[in-house]
């Protein structure tokens, strides 16, 4: 990381000191020259540091990892155009053009995919020069993603034979550094990547994001150069590169996670205790075939109806005020159900585009095609929408309703009622 960092702040400094008689401009240590009348400029990274993660957990900061792969194409069509082949199934995460420069969806080109192949294609605004990096990935992996807040030290040091030639050139290489830094993007540690062809594959990745740079301070120092004892000067400056540090360490296929097959839904009706009417305080989902025949009988007599499926025409005001014949349960159950098909069927109250199909019970309508629900209604293919609804809703009904409801309950019946 603290090479490929020098390396690309570098040049900024050498075209800012240009060509000068003696002049070497170079990344690493800042050793003085060893030739007699020389000038050197150095910059330097010296320490990477990382912020702690928060609280207690050394973990806290990491999130799952994916197979990535980081491709480098150069666009086509006058830069304009670039089709990542193999891509299909695949996530684009990141896209740089040139590398290191992180450019935005929407704001700087569009995405689709090729309808043959699945194809990535991307649709730059503007034509772009050099190759572009993209970043792919595939599959979850085992690893992680670990995000934190870092410190790169940096120190800028120019060498020259007069005090007041180093600061020259200090101050030259640096307000050349600055605006490098500000423009910098993002930076990948030369040593780390992820694999570069597809499928995506493992690796690991170190990258700086959203750098700032802070100026530290400056000093500056006297010595001799060995053998002839002439003096050099140099000219250092500190700074600070605060930014975001990304890790990510993916390899292998990720540990199986549970799966949840499905969910049992059980009813829990609490009522209140004492004389006069009873609260239902609970209304979960309750099949009316659960409602056994003692009960429906029961429930018949009570509410002085004929059938079961007049018995979902009572209003249910009076279902809530209960009688004595009817326990809280059995009452719970009936009222559930009710607002349960009340609910299915609330959209086909007085809906005049299928007012042909009101006469059908709910058993004889779940029977017939989508073709036959359509013919039945009228005929019109703008129906299709709402006939593909309704044969939904009927499935649901008929799992809520017993076989005798289903048979004798219309859909006319249920509209009126809601």
């Amino acid at each position: 990381m603290l090479r490929a960092l020098e390396t690309r702040l570098i040049p900024a400094v050498q075209a800012a000191l240009g060509v000068e008689s003696g002049l070497t401009v170079q990344h690493g240590p800042a050793l003085p020259p060893t030739t007699a009348g020389a000038k050197l400029v150095t910059l330097w990274a010296r320490a990477l540091t990382l912020d702690p993660p928060e609280g207690d957990d050394p973990s806290s900061g990491r999130g799952e990892a994916r197979l990535s792969a980081t491709l480098t194409r150069t666009p086509s069509n006058g830069g304009k155009d670039l089709t990542l082949s193999g891509s299909a199934g695949l996530t684009m995460t990141e896209l740089e053009s040139p590398a290191g420069v992180l450019r935005q969806p929407g704001d700087d080109y569009l995405t689709e995919q090729h309808l043959s192949s699945g194809d990535w294609v991307v649709r730059f605004y503007q034509a772009q020069v050099g190759a572009a990096r993209v970043t792919l990935t595939g599959a979850a992996a085992r690893g992680f993603t670990d995000r934190r807040k870092g410190r790169i030290e940096l120190s800028l040091t120019a060498w020259a034979t007069s005090l007041a030639d180093a600061d020259r050139l200090a101050g030259r290489a640096l307000a050349a550094l600055l605006p490098a830094v500000d423009d910098l993007g993002v930076v990948d540690a030369d040593e780390l990547s992820f694999r570069t062809s597809l499928p995506p594959g493992a690796g690991t990745r170190l990258r700086l994001s959203r750098a700032v740079a802070l100026v530290e301070g400056a000093a500056r120092a006297v010595e001799r150069l060995g053998g002839s004892g002439a003096a050099l000067y140099s000219s250092q400056i500190t700074l600070s590169l605060r930014g975001a540090i990304e890790l990510t360490v993916a390899y292998g296929a990720p540990e199986p996670q549970g799966v949840i097959e499905g969910v049992r839904l059980e009813s829990d009706v609490r009522g209140a205790t004492g004389p006069g009417p009873r609260v239902i305080e609970a209304r979960p989902l309750v099949d009316l075939r659960s409602v056994t025949p003692t009960v429906a009988s029961r429930a018949v007599s009570a509410f002085g109806v004929n059938t079961f499926a007049e018995l979902l025409l009572v209003p249910l005001a009076e279902l809530e005020r209960g009688d004595p014949s009817l326990s809280a349960s059995d009452r719970a159950k009936i009222i559930t159900a009710r607002d349960e098909v009340a609910e299915i069927l609330g959209v086909y109250v007085n809906h005049k585009r299928l007012g042909a199909l009101l006469p059908q019970s709910i058993d004889a309508l779940a029977g017939q095609s989508a073709a036959s629900l359509i013919a039945a209604a009228g005929g019109d293919p703008a129906l299709s929408a709402e006939i593909d609804a309704l044969r939904v809703d009927l499935g649901r009904l008929a799992a809520l309703l017993d076989t005798a409801a289903a048979k004798a309950v219309k859909l006319a019946d249920l509209a009126r009622r809601s």
